[in-house]
C-alpha cells in the first residue's frame, strides 16, 4: 500500500515507513461496504403526501399516481436488490396509500360526471329559454306599436326590436309560427297593401336534438312556456 504520508509504496507487514511515519491501526482495505439508498423510498413518500391535497383539488391527483409508481417500483427494487435499495416498507406504503388515494378521486369523479353533465344540458336550455324570452318581449313590444304581431322575425330587426341571430344555443333556427290571423291591416283604397294582422304566436326551439316533434322541443305560446306535443302524449300512444 501508499505511505499517506510521502506517497511512497510500503509493505503492508511492517509498522514504519522509511520517512519516519508509523502505522497506528490497521490498514483499510479495499472493500466499502454499501448503504442502502432511501432516496427513491423517500421521493416516492413525498409525492403520497402531495397527493393527499388532491381531496381539496382533483388536480393533485397527478402527485398520487406519480408516487404510486415510484412506491411500487422502488418497493419492487428494495426486495430484489436489498443491498442497494432501502426503505422497503416505506415505499410499499407510500404505493398502497397513493392506490388507495387514486381510486378515491376516481371514484368521487365517477359520480360528478353525471352531475356535471346534467348542470351542462341545464345552462344549455336556460341560455336558449333567455334568448327564447328576448324575442318574446321584442314581439310584445312589436304587437303594441302595430296592433298586430310581425309576419317574421327579421321585422323585429328591420325595427330595431331585437338583435343578433335568432338561434338557439345548439345553433338551430328558432321556428316563429304567428297565428290567430283576425284581421288585415291597410285600406286597399290608398294604395297600402292589405296584410293579414296576427295575434298569437308559437316560437319553438327543436332542443339538443335538432329535431322539432321530439319531447325536448322548447316551446313558447304567446309567451308561456308549455310542452312539447311530444312531450304530453301518453306513452302507450
Amino acid at each position: 500500500m501508499l505511505c499517506p504520508c510521502c506517497g511512497e509504496p510500503k509493505d503492508d507487514r511492517l509498522t514504519f515507513c522509511p520517512c519516519g511515519a508509523k502505522a497506528i491501526g490497521e490498514p483499510q482495505t479495499d472493500t466499502i461496504a454499501e448503504i442502502p439508498k432511501l432516496g427513491p423510498a423517500m421521493i416516492a413518500l413525498t409525492f403520497t403526501l402531495g397527493g393527499a391535497a388532491c381531496y381539496f383539488s382533483k388536480f393533485f391527483i397527478v402527485l398520487s399516481i406519480v408516487g404510486m409508481i415510484l412506491g411500487f417500483r422502488t418497493w419492487q427494487r428494495s426486495r430484489n436488490f436489498p443491498a442497494r435499495y432501502g426503505g422497503q416498507k416505506m415505499a410499499l406504503a407510500s404505493g398502497v396509500v397513493s392506490l388507495v388515494l387514486v381510486g378515491t378521486i376516481v371514484t368521487m369523479i365517477g359520480f360528478d360526471v353525471p352531475k356535471w353533465l346534467r348542470g351542462r344540458n341545464e345552462r344549455q336550455l336556460a341560455s336558449t329559454r333567455v334568448r327564447m324570452l328576448e324575442i318574446s318581449i321584442a314581439l310584445q313590444q312589436y304587437k303594441e306599436k302595430h296592433s298586430a304581431l310581425p309576419a317574421q322575425l327579421d321585422d323585429l330587426r328591420k325595427e330595431g326590436f331585437l338583435t343578433g341571430p335568432t338561434l338557439d344555443y345548439w345553433e338551430s333556427r328558432l321556428r316563429y309560427v304567428p297565428t290567430g290571423q283576425l284581421a288585415a291591416v291597410g285600406d286597399g283604397i290608398k294604395g297600402r297593401p292589405m296584410v293579414p294582422a296576427f295575434t298569437q304566436y308559437n316560437l319553438v326551439s327543436a332542443g339538443p336534438d335538432g329535431t322539432l316533434g321530439t319531447k325536448d322541443d322548447i316551446i313558447i305560446d304567446n309567451h308561456v312556456f308549455v310542452p312539447s306535443v311530444a312531450a304530453r302524449k301518453p306513452a302507450d300512444e
